[in-house]
């Protein structure tokens, strides 16, 4: 029995671990640690199993943990990402909510806000870049480059990290609680933003790509659209 496989079976054999609390935000005990040490060898050793299965490809299943070990790394898993949350929720409770119960609604609300705006911006990130990682896009007109993009940008949330986003995701959330209606000077901010990016396109959009001998008819659909978008 190797070293990796005989802790395994001791921290088997042994009692349950004691979950972690906020009065037990590091750790105490010897079992736990133990348990966090075996993993990492699990995961090390694994780590180097699949190096050599890529760097030595001649058929051979490619390898898995075994049901003991991956139960094993779960719970240690388990153990450190709870660990860490308490740590986090102690740290905003201390730092930044002083514990008062209304900051704290504020806070998570946000910070789950926040979280789930950054998954959606991550996926479209990424089939954007899909479209940009294409070897001859850069040597496109203005206007091919649009026209592949296109797929992507009829999809595209343009209100993420807005106010607007986060009132739709408490009402989605929260049905029972509204936020007050924006004021008319927010509005009217707004209003004043979009119309700047409108000017902003006006003025960067030229009636023709470098490689188009012909202006183009791309162009001529945006600047379509502008003018719709003023009247």
């Amino acid at each position: 029995m190797n070293t990796i496989s005989r802790k395994l079976h001791e921290i088997q054999k042994q009692s349950a671990i004691e979950e972690p609390t906020e009065a037990r935000l590091f750790v105490d005990n010897d079992k736990e640690m133990q348990l966090h040490k075996t993993a990492q060898q699990i995961l090390e050793r694994h780590l180097k199993d699949l190096e050599n299965f890529r760097n030595n490809l001649d058929g051979s299943t490619c390898p898995v943990l075994t049901e003991q070990e991956q139960a094993l790394v779960d719970e240690s898993s388990h153990f450190m990402l709870k660990r860490f949350l308490l740590l986090f929720q102690q740290f905003a409770k201390t730092f930044i909510t002083l514990g008062d119960p209304t900051a704290e609604h504020v806070f998570w609300l946000r910070f789950m806000w926040l979280i789930e705006e950054s998954q959606k911006f991550a996926e479209q990130a990424r089939a954007e870049n899909a479209v940009f990682d294409a070897p001859d896009f850069f040597s496109l007109c203005a206007g091919e480059q649009d026209r592949r993009l296109k797929p992507v940008y009829d999809k595209w949330d343009k209100n993420l990290f807005t106010e607007k986003s986060y009132r739709d995701y408490v009402e989605q959330h929260f049905k029972t609680f509204k936020l007050p209606p924006m004021s008319q000077a927010e509005i009217e901010e707004a209003e004043r933003q979009e119309q700047a990016d409108i000017e902003f396109d006006r003025q960067v959009l030229k009636e023709k790509c470098p490689t188009c001998s012909n202006p183009c008819e791309w162009y001529k659909e945006e600047l379509k659209k502008m003018s719709q978008n003023v009247a």
